[in-house]
């Protein structure tokens, strides 16, 4: 290997490398997402068997819950997309959040396989540049006594 190639294959690794910080911000993003969802569920959870003028804790983060009064536990509003909300009973805003959080454990999932594939890729190309550096250090050795 010449130092042209050694060069572009050390180029090639800082890509990786780059690439690889891009996808652990990536997946810290959806990862604070799905926090957000857990607690909601949590959130939501708490009218699951409450009746009207019922007394309830709701978590509203950062380890702080407020005490409620339930006027109905049986409406939620639920974001929609596009800043449309509808209003849902328990059990379909509850399906419509485990849904959501499926669908971000599925994209989770889909950049751990991504983060696992390129430091697979990262770490074998990275064995062989520093075979193809030390042969070129010695190629050089050789050359110039």
């Amino acid at each position: 290997m010449n130092e042209d190639e050694l060069q572009q294959a050390m180029s090639a690794l800082e890509m990786y490398r780059d690439n690889l910080e891009q996808l652990q911000q990536q997946r810290n993003f959806v990862e604070l997402s799905l926090k957000e969802y857990v607690l909601a569920k949590s959130s939501l959870e708490a009218f699951e068997n409450a009746e009207k003028g019922d007394e309830v804790m709701v978590p509203i983060g950062a380890g702080i819950l407020v005490k409620m009064s339930v006027l109905d536990s049986d409406k939620f509003i639920v974001n929609a997309g596009s800043n449309i909300s509808v209003e849902k009973d328990y059990k379909t805003a509850m399906e419509t959040l485990e849904s959501r959080m499926k669908d971000i454990e599925s994209g989770l999932k889909s950049i751990d396989e991504n983060i696992e594939r390129i430091q697979g890729e990262y770490e074998k190309l990275a064995r062989y540049v520093q075979q193809a550096y030390e042969e070129y250090q010695r190629s050089q050795n050789v050359q110039d006594p």
